[in-house]
């Protein structure tokens, strides 16, 4: 369904002719929305700033398997990730293609077993995160009638919550992508107060959002220009308008969202997962059939750090669809004692397949 213009016209923002912080080189033809919108809502580093990644990821129709498969390759300018995106587009395998929404601080050294050449690959974590340049919020169209209202229950928002007109809106094919656009990048521990805030205003005021998306550090999210594939019929992906706007100063966005600032919730650490019983009840010893693949899966998951928020969403971690994304990044590590080892093998029975 299109965007009526009588509800996009007061949302669409004005146009930014100064946006474009590409870091030299060439510029490849076409993809226009695409520059325009990368240009302006994740933090490219700048000259004298240590170096960072901004990651593009995407999907690819995996042979032998249901689901596709991701990837991902860190850039270092709007340029680089042109043309990795123009590339991608022309993959016959190829499906979504995302941004990470933060800088990340390393990428992946790999060597190709077809060349023997070696590359940098994505590595996307919360913890990996450095800056931020947007809040967001993915406004579903499956929870309103249809587009137009969730259009119409966002401008409402707006005007409850005094907030300024979003820079950037996506049509992503399945609802809207709305960011508002900061005049500089934030760290991450500047990013998260006011990421939270901004869930809390949409609950007091009833917008229907994603809220673990608009609070995730490391959240990727579609680029224009693309195609959405999720269904049978693939959706253009799109930047309302065309176009993008000015970024807000910093002190502008904390002004309106203070009335909704929350407490922030405490990380979690997978070892304190493990041991709080009423969470994952000790259960009779597993025999580690597979040898050491799935006591070094346990032990690596037990390194990570999760951002949860209270015991509902540590249950619910338990079945979440995060573990084998985990898994594919961190087998093989070893238990540091034979201790922390029977205690890994004790939870195994409640890591789900």
């Amino acid at each position: 369904m299109q965007i009526e213009p009588e509800n996009a016209s007061a949302l669409a923002p004005s146009a930014d002719h100064t946006n474009n912080r590409s870091r030299g080189g060439s510029r490849p033809h076409g993809l226009d929305q695409a520059r325009r919108y990368l240009a302006k809502v994740v933090p490219w580093s700048q000259e004298g700033e240590p170096p960072s990644y901004i990651n593009i990821h995407y999907t690819v129709k995996a042979a032998g398997y249901d689901k596709p498969a991701w990837r991902g390759t860190p850039c270092r300018s709007v340029n680089e990730a042109i043309k990795q995106i123009d590339w991608v587009l022309k993959q016959p395998d190829a499906r979504d293609v995302y941004v990470c929404m933060s800088s990340q601080r390393q990428a992946l050294e790999k060597t190709s077993a077809k060349t023997g050449k070696t590359f940098k690959a994505a590595l996307r974590s919360q913890d990996n995160a450095i800056a931020l340049k947007s809040l967001f919020l993915d406004v579903d169209a499956k929870d309103y009638a249809d587009l137009g209202e969730a259009v119409a229950e966002l401008g409402r928002f707006l005007r409850e919550t005094n907030l300024p007109k979003p820079s950037v809106i996506v049509k992503s094919g399945g609802g809207l992508h709305v960011y508002f656009t900061l005049a500089r990048a934030l760290t991450v521990e500047e990013w998260r107060p006011l990421a939270h805030a901004l869930v809390e205003a949409t609950k007091q005021h009833g917008l229907k959002v994603d809220a673990g998306c608009t609070t995730d550090s490391a959240r990727v999210l579609r680029v224009p220009q693309t195609l959405n594939r999720k269904l049978d019929t693939p959706r253009p992906v799109t930047l309302v308008g065309g176009r993008t706007g000015l970024d807000d100063t910093v002190e502008r966005i904390q002004q309106a969202l203070e009335p909704y600032r929350v407490a922030l919730p405490s990380k979690v650490t997978l070892p304190a997962l493990f041991e709080d019983p009423s969470l994952f009840p000790v259960k009779p010893r597993v025999e580690d059939k597979a040898g050491d693949l799935t006591l070094g899966i346990v032990t690596a998951m037990s390194q990570v750090d999760v951002e949860l928020d209270g015991a509902a969403d540590l249950r619910r971690y338990r079945g979440c669809r995060l573990w084998p994304h985990r898994v594919a990044t961190l087998v093989g590590q070893a238990p540091q004692s034979e201790r922390q080892g029977r205690r890994l093998r004790r939870a195994v029975g409640d890591v789900p397949p």
